[in-house]
């Protein structure tokens, strides 16, 4: 018994034990225990400075007959915040937000917590939250029955959850296309939608759970602002060199340098006083703002024109050129689905910019194939050329070699061929060539090959035929080109053409490489010349 059956049997064995081992009884329970430590607020905030310098505070006033004792839910969340502190009477509330295991756990996407007013009580419910104050990106503040507030609440977390799933995607499958193809555009892209990966994570609250496990501290608004001006302008840059633009338009030239504008921004971000971080930040978003609607703009004639790639381009980047106009003009009303928004828009991006560059990249294979089947064929005949015809015999030889196979080599040359170009002219020749070619093309099986090898020369090479069957069908082709209808120069020219044929079969000579076999076809060829011409001989 060889080895691959025992490895078979083995593995085989193994996994029949493994299910044998894994099988639950009916009605049987897995009951799994969860440490102390995964509990609700595990780690206290200190939110102690929450009437201090770098605090914002918000009140939720009571209705005009006080509350009526129902819970209520409070959800706080937005792009600058850090530290949150909610309080309503005895009752606060303090919460890191993007760490999971400091704040309230009923809550995914911000820091919250559920109060139950006294009956008719009037005091309101107070919010403080520690961060920059952005104009494009206010604080949001859910407020609400637990029910409703957690829907909402479970309705982003699942939708940010999604986003963040298909962004991971599109990394892994370019890194792998990179591994494979070894395109560098292809590792650019995986790097930078990596970056989006990230981006996504921090502003959506996902790197804080079950825990922070992207601590980056007092950095993490600095990071929120410089990733996604990298990640913009290195995608447009990659977009626009997918697109095949002519580069000396204006419109790419001005996008080109919207692109390094923005990489320098978010080089300045790290150095920008946290006195500056709101103007930077509006400017920012105007920036991007500006970015994604030239894209449009040049993007558009082709995409009228219904050009391919134009219209992947603007598909690619409307939805955030849309977003980000409202995020500009429109910040008040649009605020509180603006993460949302920001984090679909950039995993669509992300999906379009590694289509159009696997389309960019099959286009290129296509060249690349295209020139190569021009390198490998005869353009007069459509067949398989010199190159061809000798890579193939080798092949089959190598296959021979290995697994003790047998193929026919046929070696057909044209008889007087020099004298029908010089009595009709080339146009017939070439004529004469051509229909000689599609002759044998149909006389040979798919699998066999049919190139020509010469001027006048072609090179059959039969797949599996013995010597036999290799010599009928030499027979067969020199009678059917003897028979062949051709046409001269004029209608009232008749002209025929007969052939020299060599046939060489493996078996025979079982240990000759291609060139021997391929010179013992043609000395069998000339042996047929000299024979009387229009006949085969064996080889």
């Amino acid at each position: 018994m060889s080895m691959a059956p025992r490895l078979a049997a083995l593995l085989l064995a193994l996994l029949v034990l493994c299910l044998q081992a894994s099988v639950v009884a009916a009605g049987e329970a897995v009951i799994r225990t969860h440490p102390e430590s995964a509990g609700v607020r595990s780690l206290p905030v200190d939110c102690s400075d929450a009437e201090g310098e770098g605090w914002t505070s918000y009140r939720i006033e009571a209705p005009a007959v006080g509350w009526d004792a129902r819970p209520l839910a409070v959800l706080v969340s937005g792009l600058a915040v850090d530290r949150v502190r909610i309080s309503q009477g005895d009752r606060v509330y303090c919460g890191q937000y993007g760490d999971g295991a400091r704040a309230d756990s009923r809550f995914r996407t911000g820091v919250g917590g559920v109060f139950v007013p006294a009956q008719g009580s009037s005091n309101p419910v107070r919010v403080a939250v520690s961060g920059a104050a952005l104009q494009f990106w206010p604080v949001v503040i859910d407020v609400g029955s637990p029910a409703s507030v957690q829907r909402s609440d479970a309705l982003r977390f699942a939708f940010r959850i999604a986003m963040l799933a298909i962004t991971f995607s599109v990394v892994i499958s370019t890194a792998l296309a990179w591994v494979a193809l070894r395109e560098v555009s292809l590792l650019s892209l995986s790097v930078n939608t990596a970056l989006v990966v990230v981006w996504i994570a921090m502003i959506t609250g996902l790197s804080g759970f079950p825990e922070a496990w992207l601590p980056v501290g007092e950095a993490r608004l600095r990071i929120l602002l410089s990733s996604p001006l990298l990640v913009a302008g290195i995608t447009v840059f990659l977009m626009m060199r997918s697109g095949r633009l002519r580069r000396g338009e204006k419109g790419v030239l001005l996008i080109t340098a919207g692109c390094c504008l923005l990489a320098l921004l978010a080089v300045a971000a790290w150095g920008v006083p946290w006195s500056y971080i709101p103007a930077f930040t509006q400017w920012a978003e105007v920036g991007v703002f500006l970015l994604f609607t030239g894209v449009v703009l040049v993007c558009l004639p082709g995409a009228l024109r219904r050009r391919l790639l134009p219209v992947a381009n603007l598909l690619g980047v409307l939805p955030l050129a849309v977003v980000s106009t409202l995020g500009v003009f429109a910040a008040g009303g649009f605020g509180e689905w603006k993460v949302e928004a920001y984090v679909g828009g950039a995993a669509w991006i992300a999906v379009a910019s590694s289509s159009m560059l696997m389309m960019r990249l099959a286009s290129l294979r296509r060249q690349r194939d295209e020139m190569r089947a021009l390198a490998q064929s005869d353009p007069l005949t459509g067949l398989g050329n010199r190159r061809t015809a000798l890579a193939r015999l080798q092949d089959e030889v190598d296959r021979r070699r290995a697994l003790g196979t047998e193929f026919g080599l046929v070696y057909v040359d044209i008889d007087h061929f020099k004298q029908i170009n010089d009595g009709f002219g080339h146009a017939s020749g070439d004529r004469v060539l051509g229909g000689v070619a599609q002759l044998l093309r149909q006389l040979v099986r798919a699998s066999d090959v049919v190139a020509r090898f010469g001027g006048d020369e072609f090179v059959l090479i039969l797949v599996g035929a013995d010597e036999a069957t290799s010599l009928r069908l030499a027979e067969r082709v020199r009678e059917r080109i003897e028979l062949l209808p051709l046409v001269g120069s004029g209608p009232e020219a008749p002209l025929s053409c007969t052939a020299s044929i060599g046939v060489v079969s493996s078996a025979r000579y079982p240990e000759a490489g291609a060139e021997e076999l391929l010179r013992r076809a043609d000395e069998a060829m000339y042996a047929a010349k000299k024979g009387g011409r229009n006949r085969v001989v064996r080889g």
